[in-house]
């Protein structure tokens, strides 16, 4: 039997309940006995969660419920949602940022290095690198801290980059969000 393909296939729903049950099949067949977290598994547990009908429908609230639902079953805890839930959309276009920190690393061993003097540079929306506004600072085990001005983050696209002697740069790619 030859099959060619074709764009705009519909499926009747008879026709889409046998695949799904073939592809479920192939999946059972494909892992052997399905463990209790097996792939097939997963999906089955989601699938069941769901409210019948079309996941459209759902109201914006439903579809947050129906996520929280699912994140803890899958063990997040509470307090971790909420985390996520008040987490910053991201960095402030031209708004100042303290103790951005970053990890140097020894340019033989690359190891964490400790004790460097670090060399700040910063490139606004593709234009040269050009020093920041303030030092750096180191903290500890190979971590560094800088306070970035408002004018280090005046860009769409700001690009940060760390040198120093003995150690590989560490650079950086910010998407601001407009104030």
């Amino acid at each position: 039997m030859n099959i060619e393909s074709q764009d705009n296939i519909d499926f009747g729903a008879l026709q889409k309940t046998s695949v799904g049950v073939a592809v479920q099949a192939e999946l059972n067949t494909a892992i052997s006995t399905p463990t209790a977290d097996s792939l097939n598994e997963r999906i089955e547990s989601i699938d069941d969660k769901l409210p019948a009908g079309n996941i459209s429908d759902l109201t914006e609230a439903q579809s947050n419920t129906q996520a929280d639902l699912a994140l803890t079953d899958a063990g997040v805890t509470t307090a971790r949602m909420a985390k996520l839930d008040n987490s910053p959309e991201g960095v402030a276009k031209n708004t100042a940022l303290n103790n951005f920190m970053f990890l140097m690393r020894d340019s033989t061993t690359d190891a964490p290095k400790t004790g460097l003097t670090v060399t700040p540079t910063r490139s606004l929306d593709g234009a040269a690198f050009t020093g920041t506004a303030n030092a750096v600072t180191e903290v500890s085990d190979g971590y560094y801290k800088i306070d970035l001005a408002a004018a280090d983050l005046n860009g769409d696209i700001v690009a940060l980059k760390f040198t120093s002697a003995g150690a590989n740069d560490t650079g950086f790619t910010i998407k601001t969000n407009p104030t």
